[in-house]
């Protein structure tokens, strides 16, 4: 299914603990903006709000060709990230480390490997726009550290959420942690 032929629902699959308000997912035409009838009906209010003037809400944008996914929580930091699948086969030296391909070799198999290169650099985008550092400087300090166990994120205690979801050839990867 194309993202762009229906809308998505990031909200209802979440666990029940977690509670997102005045959010929303758009699918944005990047050439004409957003388009209003995308919005669910309760949610099109949001559209008259400054989000760049107007502190207790937070937004995330990401583009994936011509189209485009926002997030926008009034309690939550968020970060959020739109990629096609095949986009990383062969250009993941740039923003992964040694450790993180030998983990992921380890554990699944060189054919699938492209959905999982695309999953960790959704990963590291949406944590930088959470994070609100730029792209290459938080791929340069190596904020997100691999191990055995999974991942965690260097000099924060915080616990950050990650949401991944298949939409047929794309990859939504959005990361959100309470504000303090």
């Amino acid at each position: 299914m194309l993202v762009g032929t229906s809308s998505l629902t990031f909200v209802e699959q979440l666990p029940d603990t977690i509670e997102l308000q005045h959010y929303h997912f758009s699918v944005q035409d990047t050439s004409k903006g957003i388009k209003k009838s995308k919005f669910r009906d309760q949610f099109r209010n949001v559209l008259d709000l400054d989000y760049a003037r107007t502190d207790h809400v937070q937004y995330s944008r990401s583009y994936c060709g011509n189209e485009a996914i926002q997030i926008t929580s009034s309690t939550y930091n968020l970060g959020c990230d739109f990629e096609s699948v095949d986009r990383f086969i062969s250009t993941s030296t740039f923003f992964t480390t040694e450790s993180e391909i030998h983990n992921m070799q380890r554990q699944i198999r060189r054919s699938e490997s492209h959905v999982l290169l695309t999953a960790i650099w959704g990963l590291k985008e949406s944590l930088s726009k959470l994070l609100k550092m730029p792209l290459h400087e938080f791929l340069a300090a190596r904020t997100l550290k691999s191990h055995d166990r999974g991942w965690h994120i260097a000099n924060t205690q915080q616990t950050v959420h990650v949401y991944v979801e298949y939409r047929g050839s794309n990859i939504i990867v959005v990361t959100y942690c309470e504000r303090k």
